[in-house]
């Protein structure tokens, strides 16, 4: 799971432009952002995919603070992954929000009023990438980001 992740989002030519933003819950939300905000992957995991993650020492791991927040980081601990906590309330409406302006509704479904319209799938990967972009709207958490990314950096290329 873990390289096949860090394969499919092209983290190899790009390993410091990238956040992994999980959303905890009863499925983990997972979303690979640039530092521009581009969504570059979104899944939806379960606890234990989460547990053969795997990713580039430089990319920046942030967690919503929600429920499930304390065994996400529990498990992320005992992999010796560092990460950011951010604060999740109301991504849930932030995530349906991204979700239809990247799917926007068809046919009749488009006369709906958006709160009446309900997204055809779970959506816990657009929570994380709701996730991933309240982190990146932090400039202090961005300055944090791209300073543990240099570090990771520096360890990649001088390991002792």
């Amino acid at each position: 799971m873990g390289a096949a992740l860090t394969d499919a989002v092209g983290c190899y030519a790009l390993p410091a432009l990238v956040i992994l933003a999980l959303d905890p819950g009863l499925n983990i939300g997972i979303a690979m952002v640039c530092l521009d905000g581009t969504v570059r992957h979104l899944n939806i995991i379960t606890l234990n995919d989460l547990r053969s993650l795997n990713p580039l020492p430089s990319v920046t791991i942030v967690i919503g603070n929600g429920t499930g927040s304390d065994r996400v980081q529990g498990i992320l601990r005992k992999q010796g992954l560092s990460f950011a906590v951010v604060e999740e309330a109301g991504t849930s409406l932030e995530a349906r929000e991204l979700f239809f302006r990247d799917h926007p509704p068809k046919g009749l479904a488009k006369l709906l009023p958006r709160g009446l319209r309900f997204p055809p799938r779970a959506i816990d990967d657009y929570a994380a990438y709701a996730i991933a972009l309240r982190f990146l709207s932090s400039e202090r958490q961005m300055q944090e980001a791209m300073h543990m990314q240099a570090k990771a950096s520096e360890a990649l290329r001088d390991p002792l």
